[in-house]
């Protein structure tokens, strides 16, 4: 595992080398020379997809008509 620097401004414009260089191993954000933060990618979770949420059956929004004064105390 080794470890790569990049500076603040490399990180803004050119996130996608520093993103294949954190998959390789973790990454030392620099900005005038001081080591900020260090940047590692997690591994991914193969397999897994996202499902969207049912917004409907959980009764966030329906079609019946709403009086606001229901919710004002």
């Amino acid at each position: 595992m080794t470890t790569a620097t990049a500076t603040l401004d490399e990180l803004q414009h050119d996130f996608t080398a520093v993103e294949k260089a954190a998959k390789r191993g973790s990454v030392r954000i620099t900005r005038k020379g001081r080591v900020i933060g260090i940047y590692t990618a997690l591994n991914s979770a193969k397999g897994k997809s996202w499902k969207t949420p049912n917004f409907l059956g959980r009764g966030a929004i329906t079609n019946e008509p709403v009086d606001v004064r229901d919710y004002l105390g």
